[in-house]
């Protein structure tokens, strides 16, 4: 296995350029905008460009002589000051320090703290989700590979830094990116990192109630936001997909690319934004299949290597067919050759045999080799883990994890580091693609591109030159990639973007006849402009300035190429799918990786990839506003009141201890009454959503499953004149083919359109109550909380105390809509694989059977018995039961799952209710021993210096709150 890699350093680009003096001021711009409200819909957000941090590894625009400083962004760290944004010492303590003002320190909402709003607004402002920063470089930067033809022809003198991604813009009319949101973000996370200080400032008793509050403090002080948005990349090997993903990440390497033509990518490979404890600057983690899943696949391995030797099949398919037949029968021995070829008993004749006692007999062995491979550690236990220090040796291990004897059994491999893109929320996943002769490998990807939030489409369509060659490449890459949606809704039910690649490649003088021109995109005065300056710095010898104005002459054309296939695509996607726009992206990998190294703003631009980027952060720009308005607005002001609480318990002089036991004891009682009333009441109200969904699904499942069988058998029988080998083709493709005479013919679709039709109404009704479960959730919790709130106000607690119970119900509302997110997505992909014949569906896992054996018969009567077997299959009374048993099956998972949510909604909305009344209603500790009573005085003297520091921060901290509050919730 591949060695584990040392801890590094991590930095992004290398020194920034000049900023365009173009850059218009966008405080100026968004002065009027209210930071209440929602962020716009995502077709209309305007897209543009992104700046990344990524660690020390491979980055674009590294170039010797200029040093890689820039590390992951972070509040309050060493790396983010400059001359422009003056920061305090970095061992300051206190931001308002608890006597007087130290001098170099600032306080909270200081003039200064509206600096960032002066200047051009880029990710150099902006808060991530990646605060913590790098360790500190142990070597040079790892630079780019160079070659001599990318080498400038300027002098040393004239060089200019490389592009750095942090002077990119966040896109616009996303609330969460404007100065004002960011800067009332930066006021939250600074108290914080306030009282975090003062905690870590004194000794505190361990396991005390101020040492939780201290934890609770530390973590909300490196706050980062944590919901997430999955973007899948599909694209056919060549096609630039790996290229894409390099330049998004601004680190050139670290996916693998094939310029050779193979294939890079077996594994669904995630790149994620390194968490807080992973201090290197890369971590490869591994996730491996379930047993169930390895047997899955080893039957699919199995069934697609044997089928090529099923009885007269060469006789049987046509030349394509049995062309298909045998490259899967070869990639499949390939895969297990990776697996088992160091198996003396691995031969070829073993998995020939297709009789049912040779499949069996070669399953059984094939699954006990599984059982004793040289898993690496913990990997037979699911996971596993390894570190490296750059881009080429993470990418050197995920290749060895795509070729080794387990990668067949590999479900996910998740690269974590830090880059820009990644730093909003936004998981870039690099699939192996919908054609895998694998079943097992297919449904896996499916399944992980259904719950995908995003779908980019990568493909070399952008040298397409009229609207019916658009439109024919733009259906054929979105059915190729996305067929099973694209033929059962034409995409419908997916966000996709088609990001067209390799723009750089031009036929100039075609490009030329079609967009220069009167009346065309480009005029013929410009274009001979740039000829003439061309001859003239030809004339004098001056080769940059020709390279330049060619440079500026091809971008010319390209841009116009460019808008005219996001013109012809879009209509072309507008013509198929009503109510939606396509987003369409053109992009040169080449020029990016180029330009980056040679600081060239404005054709980094042109390449396409920060307005591509921009659009990555847009997706995911809503949830975080969300989450970080839940910080402002809920967590943070909750954790001040606790230790309002705490400060004014310890300043107590007086303490009658039994009386104080006696009342702590009464409210923990009564919060934990109310807790069963709530669990009551959620247990109740998840047994009625239960029974709406047997009501509503399996009950009419139940009624309605005879008239399905006979519309599903009558269907069955137009197949039956079919040409014999027709029919064949069509077992061996498990119901669902092409050929031209018959076109695209779905059986499974066909057998259940009277059962997804009439079930329509029903998952509608259901998809419905699911909002309105999470209303009623929210109800019993308010009411409870209100309960718990009485029951304080009887028992004449403090007003600290009583009026903190409230505010932790809009902690509690948040939490809610991520998890009712959560259901309603698993809710839909039930239904879909219900509803739809994809790779999933219960229909083809219960068709299967039937499919295999069919295509296994031979000889005489071949078609007859196919026949039999297909109709018997469907006739015999148990396709639609088998059906409503894998329905059922999930849907009581899936309700199991959501109550199981829901109670741990409920815990995490009374567990701190419940602290802040220990908190409140804390006794003294006994002095049993002389060590003891010296301990204990210690661990008093120390809370009541905190104490004492923080009745003077407390109130600072809640009026630098309250002013966060009021500027959030402005009017419109």
């Amino acid at each position: 296995m591949p060695p584990t890699g040392s801890q590094s350093h991590d930095g992004d680009g290398v020194g920034a350029p000049e900023r365009d003096t173009e850059l218009i001021q966008v405080e100026s711009q968004l002065s009027s905008l209210s930071i209440r409200g929602n962020a716009p819909d995502r077709e209309n957000t305007s897209h543009s460009h992104f700046p990344e941090n990524t660690p020390r590894m491979r980055l674009f625009g590294a170039s010797e002589g200029h040093e890689d400083r820039s590390t992951a962004f972070k509040f309050g760290s060493p790396q983010d000051a400059s001359p422009e944004h003056p920061r305090a010492p970095q061992d300051s303590r206190y931001l308002t320090p608890p006597r007087g003002r130290t001098p170099g320190m600032r306080v909270l909402g200081d003039s200064d703290d509206q600096e960032t709003n002066q200047a051009a607004f880029t990710f150099r402002n902006l808060y991530n989700a990646s605060p913590h920063p790098s360790p500190a470089p142990e070597t040079g930067p790892i630079l780019p590979n160079h070659t001599d033809a990318d080498t400038t022809t300027s002098s040393a003198a004239e060089q200019v830094p490389a592009y750095n991604v942090q002077n990119e813009k966040p896109p616009e009319g996303a609330i969460f990116f404007t100065p004002q949101f960011q800067e009332q973000l930066s006021r939250g996370i600074r108290v914080t990192k306030s009282l975090a200080g003062d905690f870590d400032h004194f000794q505190l008793k361990s396991g005390s109630d101020i040492c939780r509050l201290r934890d609770d403090a530390q973590q909300l002080s490196n706050f980062h936001t944590t919901d997430t948005r999955i973007i899948a990349l599909l694209g056919d090997s060549g096609e630039g997909k790996s290229s894409v993903i390099n330049s998004l990440l601004h680190c050139n390497g670290i996916a693998e690319t094939s310029d050779a033509g193979t294939a890079c990518t077996s594994v669904i490979t995630e790149f994620r934004q390194r968490r807080p404890h992973q201090t290197t600057p890369f971590t490869i983690e591994v996730e491996y299949l379930s047993e169930s899943n390895i047997e899955e696949t080893v039957k699919e391995l199995l069934w697609s290597y044997s089928q090529l030797y099923l009885p007269e099949v060469e006789q049987d398919l046509n030349g394509e067919d049995y062309k298909r037949c045998q490259e899967e029968s070869a990639v499949a021995w390939s895969t297990l050759q990776a697996a088992f070829d160091n198996r003396t008993e691995f031969r070829e004749d073993l998995f020939r045999d297709t009789s049912d006692e040779g499949q069996r007999k070669a399953l059984g062995l094939l699954l006990q080799w599984t059982r004793e491979l040289d898993w690496p550690r913990g990997g037979r236990d699911g996971s596993w883990t390894s570190t490296a220090r750059n881009a080429d040796k993470c990418r050197e291990i995920t290749r060895e994890l795509m070729q080794n004897r387990i990668w067949p059994f590999t479900k996910v491999i998740r690269v974590f580091l830090s880059a820009q893109v990644l730093k909003t929320g936004i998981i870039l996943a690099d699939l192996p693609g919908l054609r895998d002769t694998n079943l097992a490998k297919v449904r896996a990807t499916e399944r992980y591109l259904l719950k995908a939030d995003h779908v980019f489409i990568v493909a070399k369509i952008s040298r397409a030159l009229s609207d019916q060659s658009l439109k024919s490449s733009l259906y054929a890459a979105l059915a190729q990639h996305i067929p099973q949606e694209w033929n059962d809704s034409a995409g419908q039910s997916l966000s996709v973007s088609v990001v067209c690649t390799r723009t750089e490649e031009i036929n100039f003088t075609a490009l030329k006849t079609q967009f220069c021109g009167p009346g065309k995109a480009v005029s013929e005065a410009k274009l001979r402009n740039l000829d003439d300056n061309i001859k003239r710095a030809k004339n004098r010898g001056d080769a940059k300035a020709k390279k330049q104005f060619k440079r500026e002459r091809d971008l010319l054309l390209i841009k116009a190429r460019n808008d005219f296939v996001k013109a012809g695509l879009k209509r072309a996607y507008a013509e198929k799918v009503e109510h939606k726009t396509l987003e369409v992206f053109c992009v040169s990998n080449k020029d990016y990786d180029k330009d980056c190294r040679k600081g060239r703003v404005q054709f980094v631009e042109a390449s396409g990839i920060p307005e591509l980027r921009k659009f990555c952060h847009a997706i995911n720009a809503q949830a975080q506003l969300d989450e970080s308005r839940n910080f402002l607005l809920a967590q943070l002001p909750n954790l001040v009141r606790s230790a309002r609480l705490w400060m004014e318990k310890v300043s107590e002089e007086v303490e009658d201890v039994p009386q104080t036991e006696e009342i702590r004891e009464d409210l923990l009682d009564d919060i934990k009454v109310a807790h069963t009333k709530m669990e009551k009441q959620i247990r109740e109200r998840i047994n009625e959503f239960k029974s709406d969904l047997q009501e509503q699904i399996m009950k009419f499942i139940d009624q309605r499953n005879g008239h399905w069988e006979k519309a599903a058998v009558s269907k069955s029988d137009d197949w039956n004149s079919w040409h014999w080998t027709q029919y064949n083709a069509w077992c061996l493709h498990n119901g669902h083919h092409y050929t031209e005479k018959r076109g695209d013919v779905n059986w499974n679709n066909e057998l259940i359109w009277k059962m997804r039709t009439e079930l329509a109404f029903q998952w509608d009704m259901v998809e419905e109550e699911i909002p309105q479960l999470f209303n009623d959730v929210g109800d019993i919790v308010r009411e409870g909380l209100d309960e718990i709130r009485a029951s304080l106000i009887s028992h004449k607690a403090v007003p600290t105390l009583s009026d903190s119970v409230s505010p932790r119900f809009d902690h509690f509302n948040y939490r809610a809509q991520r998890a009712q997110r959560e259901v309603l997505q698993a809710f839909k992909l039930i239904r879909r694989s219900a509803s739809e014949d994809n790779y999933n569906s219960y229909v083809l896992r219960c068709m299967l059977s039937a499919y295999r054996s069919a295509a296994q018969e031979s000889g005489t009567g071949k078609n007859r018995r196919q026949i039999s077997t297909i109709r018997g299959h469907i006739s015999n009374g148990n396709l639609f039961p088998s059906i409503a048993m894998l329905v059922n099956k999930d849907l009581e998972e899936f309700a199991k799952r959501t109550k199981k949510d829901i109670k741990k909604l409920i815990k995490e909305a009374l567990e701190p209710v419940k602290q802040d009344v220990l908190i409140s209603y804390a006794v003294h500790e006994s002095q049993d021993s002389d060590e003891e009573d010296a301990e204990v005085r210690n661990g008093n003297k120390e809370a009541l210096k905190l104490a004492d520091v923080l009745q003077e921060k407390v109130p600072t901290l809640e009026k630098e709150l309250q002013e966060v509050r009021n500027a959030l919730l402005l009017p419109q």
